[in-house]
C-alpha cells in the first residue's frame, strides 16, 4: 500500500514536471490564450527577422509538394511553456510568463536518420558550470564576471549548404492560436539556416 502511494506520488510529480516543461494547446486556459498568441507571434517575428526560412507561397508550395520527396518535407508545431510554472509555490504567486516555441518535429529529418549529419555540440556541464562559479568567487573575479542569455539563438547558424545537404522543407504547425502576417494558409517554409527542433540545431549554433 505504502509502494503504491510512492509511486502515486511519484507519476503525479513526475507529471507535473512534464506540465512544466509543456502545456498542451487543448489545455491553454482562456484566461491566457492572448497571452501564447502574443507569444507566437513574437516567436514568429523572430523567425522572420533572422531569414532562418523562405515563405514559398502556396501556389508555388502546391508544385513543390508533388515534384519533391515527403521525406525532406517536415512538419512544425508550437510548443507552449509558462516560464514561471517551475518557480511558481502559494507564498510566490507569479504570473504566467508565456511562450511559444516554434520547432521542427526532428525526429523525420532525413540526413540525421541516415547518420550523415554532425549532431554534437560541445557544451560545459552542469558541474563544470559549478566549478566555474565557486572558481570565480575563491579567486574574487566577482568584477570581471558576467553573465547573458542569447535570444533566438539556434536560428542563427549559417546558411544551409544545399549542395551537400540539399533543400529542406517545413509545413507550418497545423495548431496554433492564430495567423501569422506573410505566412498565407497553404504555404510552405523552406529551411535556408538553422530552426528550432532540428537535430543539428544545437551544433549549428555551437560552429
Amino acid at each position: 500500500m505504502i509502494a503504491q502511494r510512492q509511486r502515486g506520488v511519484m507519476t503525479a510529480a513526475m507529471k507535473k514536471k512534464l506540465m512544466d516543461r509543456e502545456v498542451p494547446i487543448e489545455q491553454i486556459p482562456d484566461k491566457d490564450r492572448a497571452l501564447y498568441q502574443d507569444a507566437e507571434q513574437k516567436e514568429w517575428a523572430s523567425w522572420q527577422k533572422t531569414g532562418c526560412v523562405k515563405v514559398h507561397y502556396p501556389k508555388e508550395a502546391q508544385y513543390i509538394i508533388k515534384v519533391t520527396s515527403h521525406s525532406i518535407i517536415i512538419r512544425l508545431r508550437f510548443v507552449y511553456r509558462d516560464k514561471n510554472s517551475a518557480l511558481r509555490t502559494p507564498q510566490m504567486p507569479l504570473p504566467v510568463a508565456a511562450k511559444s516555441r516554434l520547432c521542427a518535429q526532428a525526429s523525420h529529418e532525413l540526413l540525421a536518420k541516415q547518420g550523415l549529419i554532425k549532431l554534437d555540440s560541445p557544451t560545459v556541464h552542469r558541474v563544470g558550470v559549478m566549478i566555474l562559479l565557486q572558481l570565480t568567487v575563491n579567486l574574487g573575479w566577482l568584477d570581471n564576471w558576467f553573465k547573458g542569455d542569447v535570444t533566438t539563438a539556434f536560428l542563427q547558424g549559417q546558411d544551409r549548404d544545399v549542395v551537400s545537404r540539399g533543400r529542406l522543407f517545413l509545413e507550418p504547425p497545423s495548431k496554433s492560436l492564430g495567423t501569422f502576417e506573410g505566412l498565407p494558409h497553404g504555404a510552405l517554409l523552406e529551411v535556408i539556416k538553422s530552426v528550432y527542433g532540428l537535430p543539428d540545431a544545437p551544433r549549428a549554433w555551437w560552429e
